[in-house]
């Protein structure tokens, strides 16, 4: 009995541990199969990240090729698919890279430190472009314990223009800002703004802080003008917005300041400030030089009127398109028999009979081009029907801006009648030519004086003794040899050319037997029998208005520089500025070197092209707002506004490298040189403007002579 209990306990307990071993086995293969089916749901859920990541996702080794990649990553580099990225690619650093270096830092990091994280660089895609990455990534082991590199990488190029663009507009607004503050820095007027309400001057310019000091947060009432208790009752404020508060635009007016005394032309306007208010702005410049330079300008034209009305020729303003008389003096009235009035209504037109309109609007083109200054022996119409002839000079002048034909008349009624009979009546000659106003000689054919008239004598002083002949005349009327040259050759010239009953009017300085110099205009004519009557006619008076006409104006027509007087006039007001704003200044005198060689060589006409040159150069290497001019012949005078002493060398070589360029251009037939002086004005010890001329012209003289030895 007890055995069989115990075989029949053994067996049941074999039993018990077989099922529990079956049992245990299922359990432990249920359980291997639910982490089998776990690891599989969660190897498709990385699959399904991997692949569908809007994000690049990677491997990589060390040296750079690609071990596994998503699509994303395949398209960020702008390859199909992650096959072609990984089969094209062996090192990503030298492929795909735009900056090598960038590479060697991103790897130098992961190999340092395991982890990298938004690593920002600049890729190149499969096409060539580029795009801007930023990169995770992190430093692991596979199974075989190699070094691999695993990451993300996200398309930042938006991102990266976006901020490019922003930097470039702060970039942009600090230049504006920059660029503004130089512009109004450097205008030469006071340039503030202030607010409507407060006054507060909210910004002041260079200028003003110079004139003003840094008023900037102050008043304008308080700072800007002296003895105000208030706001100014001449404030514009009321003028610059409507009364819906609209800016009504620019207001101009003129105002002298209680301050300083000196005169400014202003231009007041609302606009908007930086914060959206409106605020006042004004522009102010300085125009006390230009108020005196009216009011003299002003008592110039008074003298001008004086000449104009009291000179004997007639004359007359004439518009050059029109042909209109805008003015015309007391002489010109008389010949017309027009008041002034009437004068200032009629045209080229009205004052020819229409058979000579022709040819006197031939001589009024050729005058207005500067081909001719004297119309000869024009027919002129009065009021009343009746005729006389003038010979009629002319001028071009600039008035305003525009251009305008001065015509001085000069009435030739009876000298025509003269000379008219003279051609006809050849035994009548003596008999008349005593009574003529104007001088009268007949030389023979040999040259030889054969009569000179009562007025010849009176207007030079010489008799037949004196000059029995040409070449006497020409010895005595000219000493100076170069221009009795000159003269010899200008008439041997004429007789050349000279048709029987032609005149040939010539001018020429003269020399009278008393010393007195005067201007003469000659009228040869050639008679049958090989003599000439030459009639003489003193016109210094003449010319001397026409200078004084011609000096009203500022400018040298040739340089377009100023003219000596337009230079004295301008110096001399920069002079009284710089003496009271303390300002140094350099005054230049240049001569240029071998005028006369030029001259003489190649002509006066390729003298004029030499002076027109040297200005050009002159303009070239001074400051437009440096007062230039030409002080006569071929001396220039320049004064520097606002430069210390130690600008002198610098203007000195650049006028030296200007001329020394000019010199190597093609087609030179002849080198331009200047001397130069120079004078300082010392703000400190100010001199006057002849003192400054002087010691120019002397160190430049001096520096001449150096050259010539």
């Amino acid at each position: 009995m007890g055995r069989e209990k115990t075989r029949k306990k053994l067996k049941a307990t074999k039993i018990s541990e077989d099922a529990a071993r079956k049992y245990a086995e299922s359990i432990i293969n249920t359980g291997c199969k639910q982490a089998e089916d776990a690891l599989k749901e969660s190897e498709a859920k990385h699959r399904f990240i991997f692949e569908n990541a809007m994000e690049g996702i990677f491997q990589t080794t060390p040296e750079g090729k690609f071990i596994s990649a998503n699509p994303a990553q395949a398209k960020l580099l702008g390859y199909d698919s992650p096959t072609e990225l990984m089969e094209q690619i062996d090192d990503v650093g030298g492929q795909h890279y735009v900056n090598p270096e960038h590479r060697q830092t991103y790897k130098n990091t992961l190999d340092t430190e395991g982890a990298i994280k938004g690593f920002e660089t600049q890729l190149l895609k499969k096409d060539g472009t580029h795009v801007w990455v930023s990169i995770s990534a992190r430093a692991v082991r596979d199974n075989e314990g190699a070094v691999i590199y695993q990451g993300t990488a996200m398309d930042i190029t938006d991102r990266k223009r976006l901020e490019e663009a922003l930097e470039n507009d702060q970039i942009r607004l600090v230049n504006d800002q920059t660029r503004l503050a130089a512009v109004l820095d450097s205008i030469d007027a006071l340039v503030y703004v202030a607010d409507f309400n407060s006054y507060e001057v909210l910004f002041l310019n260079k200028y003003g802080r110079k004139k003003w000091g840094n008023i900037t947060g102050k008043r304008c009432w308080e700072t800007l003008q002296e003895g105000r208790v208030g706001p100014c009752e001449f404030c514009t404020n009321d003028k610059l917005l409507s009364g819906t508060g609209v800016p009504t635009g620019v207001y101009r007016w003129e105002f002298q300041n209680t301050k300083n005394g000196e005169w400014y032309d202003c231009r007041d306007q609302a606009i908007r400030w930086i914060d959206g208010r409106l605020v006042r702005l004004e522009i102010a410049t300085n125009i006390t030089g230009a108020k005196r330079f009216r009011e003299k300008l002003r008592e110039s034209e008074e003298k001008f009127k004086a000449i104009f009305d009291s000179a004997s020729d007639g004359i007359l303003l004439a518009d050059l398109v029109t042909k209109k008389f805008l003015q015309g003096n007391t002489a010109i009235c008389s010949m017309l028999g027009y008041t002034k009035d009437e004068i200032e209504g009629l045209t080229v037109y009205d004052i020819h009979t229409p058979e000579n309109i022709p040819h006197v609007l031939d001589e009024f083109e050729k005058q207005a081009k500067g081909e001719k200054v004297l119309a000869e022996a024009l027919p002129v119409l009065r009021k009343d029907g009746s005729i006389f002839y003038a010979d009629v000079g002319s001028n071009l002048v600039t008035i305003g801006g525009m251009h305008y034909l001065i015509g001085i008349f000069h009435d030739i009624t009876d000298r025509k009648k003269t000379e008219e009979m003279l051609l006809n009546e050849k035994n009548k000659f003596l008999t008349l030519s005593e009574s003529v106003p104007f001088g009268m000689v007949m030389i023979d054919i040999k040259g030889h004086f054969t009569y000179i008239n009562p007025k010849f004598e009176e207007l030079f002083g010489y008799d037949m003794e004196d000059i029995p002949d040409g070449r006497a005349w020409f010895i005595k009327a000219y000493p100076d040899p170069e221009y009795r040259k000159r003269a010899i050759l200008a008439w041997v010239e004429d007789l050349k050319q000279a048709k029987v009953g032609q005149k040939r009017p010539r001018i020429f300085k003269v020399n009278c037997k008393d010393g007195a110099e005067k201007i003469v205009r000659f009228v040869p004519v050639l008679l049958e029998t090989g003599e000439q009557i030459i009639c003489c006619d003193d016109i210094t008076e003449q010319k001397r208005l026409e200078s004084e006409l011609h000096t009203i104006s500022l400018t040298d027509e040739l340089t377009g520089l100023c003219n000596r007087r337009g230079f004295i006039t301008l110096a001399g007001q920069q002079l009284k500025i710089a003496e009271r704003t303390k300002k140094d200044m350099l005054l230049f005198f240049a001569d240029l070197d071998k005028m006369k060689h030029i001259n003489d060589t190649l002509g006066h006409q390729a003298g004029d092209i030499a002076l027109v040159e040297a200005a050009a150069i002159l303009k070239e290497v001074f400051r437009e707002s440096d007062i230039m001019g030409r002080m006569g012949g071929d001396e220039f005078a320049i004064l520097a506004i606002d430069t210390t002493d130690e600008a002198r060398e610098v203007l000195v070589n650049r006028l030296h490298n200007t001329l020394d360029n000019y010199n190597k251009s093609e087609g030179r037939n002849y080198q331009l040189s200047l001397s130069i002086g120079i004078a300082r004005y010392d703000p400190e010890t100010p001199s006057t403007l002849d003192e400054l001329m002087t010691q120019a012209d002397t160190m430049m003289y001096e520096e001449k002579r150096n050259k010539q030895h």
